[in-house]
């Protein structure tokens, strides 16, 4: 059983649940999968059992339920059955992926435009600042120049 295989069956189960008005699986009672058996067998005409029932909501399978209990299960959820779907929930991962994607790459992108941005602004300020530096140096030393310069009377 693959993790999306797990994942559709969770959703499954929940929608059902809520279209049932059924709360808080995890205190449901004999009464509750009784209702539940009848709830799927009057939307789908296919009774699952009480103890199938048991057995999918509390987790307790190792491998998927037969496709027929699948079935039963995505057309009272979904008016679908189990593999379209699971082909469809497919496609949604994929175009999510995609879009996951290119909303990284733009994000990238626009990080590298910023980025490429300030890097231009930068480096004339840099030069400025340097050449500024040289100036301001050179004004100094001529000013040394003339406060070092001594003479005298013989």
């Amino acid at each position: 059983m693959t993790q999306s295989d797990q994942a559709i069956l969770k959703e499954i189960k929940s929608k059902i649940a809520r279209d049932a008005n059924l709360q808080e699986t995890a205190i449901w009672t004999q009464k509750d999968f009784d209702f539940l058996s009848y709830y799927i067998e009057e939307k789908t005409a296919c009774r699952l059992s009480v103890s199938t029932l048991k057995r999918i909501w509390s987790n307790d399978y190792q491998r998927l339920p037969h496709i027929a209990t699948l079935d039963a299960l995505s057309k009272t959820a979904f008016d679908k059955n189990w593999q379209r779907l699971k082909s469809a929930s497919l496609s949604n991962q994929v175009e999510e992926k995609e879009n996951t994607f290119k909303s990284t790459y733009i994000v990238r992108k626009r990080k590298f435009k910023k980025a490429l941005i300030a890097l231009l602004v930068m480096i004339p300020m840099v030069f400025i600042l340097i050449g500024g530096a040289k100036a301001f140096q050179k004004k100094q030393n001529g000013k040394e120049a003339l406060v070092n310069v001594a003479f005298s009377h013989e």
